[in-house]
């Protein structure tokens, strides 16, 4: 949403500087400062990063929309201070700056038959989804697989069949 939002922000201020009207979001961040702003974007995503890491901008609702059984708070207020959750930030801005923006798949349904097109398993094999690892990458929404999805399987049993 941040990414989205400074884009249409830009347009919508120049479009307005200059008096131009337009009918979607798509004519607002066509215009050709978009699209520099989109390379300039690209060009210094690291910088970025840091600052929405370092501000915790992308931190303020994780403990509450992290739905989670076991969640515990202490350890995710240290998890969004950590190393890695900082490499996952820049990982995910620079995915959703391309244009068009990479996608993750959706999970796939728990319980469900294993995609193997799209996942593959991970301890244990199975034709079942016993929950996600790691979800698929695209190179945007219904666009080609970049990097399969991780799942842990199961063998689903006759009984679970009829349920």
């Amino acid at each position: 949403m941040k990414a989205e939002e400074q884009i249409h922000s830009l347009g919508e201020t120049l479009a307005e500087t200059m008096c131009l009207t337009f009918k979607s979001k798509d004519e607002i961040t066509s215009l050709p400062v978009c699209r520099e702003a989109a390379v300039l974007r690209r060009a210094n995503s690291e910088g970025f990063a840091k600052l929405l890491f370092q501000n915790q901008v992308l931190c303020k609702s994780i403990i509450a929309d992290w739905d989670y059984i076991n969640k515990n708070e202490n350890v995710m207020l240290m998890f969004t201070k950590s190393m890695f959750f900082e490499k996952c930030v820049y990982l995910c801005w620079c995915m959703v700056i391309q244009d068009p923006v990479m996608y993750l798949d959706d999970d796939p349904v728990l319980y469900t038959q294993i995609d193997k097109n799209t996942y593959e398993e991970f301890a244990k094999s199975g034709d079942s989804v016993a929950y996600v690892v790691w979800p698929a990458l695209f190179l945007h929404k219904g666009g080609p697989l970049l990097y399969k999805g991780v799942v842990q399987a199961y063998w689903k049993k006759e009984e679970d069949i009829d349920e």
